[in-house]
């Protein structure tokens, strides 16, 4: 449904549509799945038979849920970044605002919509504090062994819905002479994968705008960019950590909009076959393993297998008291086990254990971890670029 440009004008409020705006009633439908099965809900006037007006055409009622002030606020706070979220919103405001004032026909309607008005008046002084407030609120921020995170970036789920199964990559990058072309060729690699979500984490207090910039100018479907700055009290050694613990609980706050998927950890210097981290996708079912390259002294470190192709120990040129002998990127988790058991890196951990201990928390043996061979021995290489 398309409006022409126009300004409604109500006493002190005035509402106005850039040029021709759209109104997409389906915003409704996602917000009625994602609260299908939360006890809490942010638009409770939304329900299957206000969705499906069918069965009911000429029931006043259900327009009336349909035009509620809490769909507007609904869809504001689940799509703020969405224009078209936004101008449905503009729409319903108006049509509540006109609702209320043409009902009043008696003394004892009029006082029941000036009530439901300074409602919306109260709504409307409370987003306009927000706006006047907004630069001086501070979200709360988390000092302690995870390091300085802001949690206003960790809150914010700007992301499109998507209904296949994805592959989740957090990626922690920081400020140098190869950051750039890293990521450059980090990018290629994504352009040609199915259904990734890239998250991208800076270590730094805040996000790097040229970074930001020459990301966007590729036009990445799903991209998020976050920073998190690394403070460690006891081994400086496990850089990153902290950036993928941020990815980590971004995944856990905006898990309502995300569809299945697997989690991989990939630092931007590494080089990836984009046909395996579509395979990583399709059959990482728990926890998967596979050959990573150029390890320290060896061509390649990985899982050893037995007759049957079950994982009985590794390949790898140290060992260190290691249950899981294996490289950052030698290994994807499930999205929903990550998320259920609540598992992150140890900022402080031992130096060189950080993927041990990290898989330790997933798993409990390794006969719950499967290998994924790919299409030649090694598909994931530990490269690095130096300058």
């Amino acid at each position: 449904m398309f409006l022409p440009a126009a300004s409604f004008t109500l006493d002190a409020f005035a509402i106005t549509f850039k040029e021709e705006s759209l109104v997409d009633w389906g915003k409704f439908n996602m917000i009625y799945n994602l609260e299908s099965n939360t006890l809490l809900r942010k638009d409770s006037k939304i329900t299957f038979s206000v969705l499906h007006t069918e069965i009911q055409k000429q029931n006043v009622n259900f327009a009336a849920s349909a035009f509620d002030i809490s769909n507007a606020i609904a869809l504001e706070q689940y799509f703020p970044n969405d224009e078209v979220a936004v101008n449905t919103a503009k729409f319903i405001r108006i049509i509540y605002i006109w609702w209320c004032v043409v009902n009043a026909k008696s003394s004892k309607t009029l006082v029941i919509n000036s009530v439901y008005f300074l409602r919306y008046l109260l709504f409307a002084m409370l987003l306009l504090i927000g706006v006047i407030l907004k630069p001086v609120i501070r979200y709360p921020t988390e000092i302690t062994s995870l390091g300085r995170i802001d949690y206003q970036q960790i809150y914010s789920c700007n992301v499109s819905m998507n209904f296949e199964r994805s592959i989740f990559i957090i990626t922690p990058t920081y400020a140098n002479p190869v950051q750039l072309p890293n990521l450059v060729r980090m990018i290629q690699v994504l352009l040609l994968t199915d259904y990734v979500y890239w998250i991208l984490v800076e270590d730094a207090s805040s996000i790097n705008h040229t970074v930001n910039d020459m990301v966007k100018s590729y036009n990445l479907q799903n991209f998020v960019y976050l920073s998190g700055t690394s403070i460690y009290k006891k081994s400086p050694h496990n850089r990153g950590a902290i950036q993928r613990n941020v990815g980590i609980r971004w995944l856990q706050s905006c898990r309502p909009f995300l569809s299945n998927g697997v989690v991989y950890f990939a630092d931007d210097d590494n080089t990836y076959d984009f046909k395996f981290l579509n395979e990583i996708r399709n059959r990482t079912s728990h926890v998967s393993v596979f050959n990573v390259g150029l390890i320290g002294n060896c061509l390649y470190e990985g899982p050893k297998l037995d007759k049957i192709g079950r994982v009985i120990g590794w390949h790898s040129c140290w060992k260190g008291g290691r249950t899981f002998c294996i490289d950052m990127a030698g290994f994807a988790v499930d999205l929903d086990l990550l998320l259920e058991k609540k598992n992150e890196f140890d900022v402080d951990g031992v130096p060189g254990h950080l993927e041990d201990d990290f898989l330790k928390g997933l798993v409990s043996s390794l006969d719950e971890v499967q290998f994924i061979p790919g299409n030649m021995l090694v598909n994931v290489w530990h490269t690095r670029t130096h300058f």
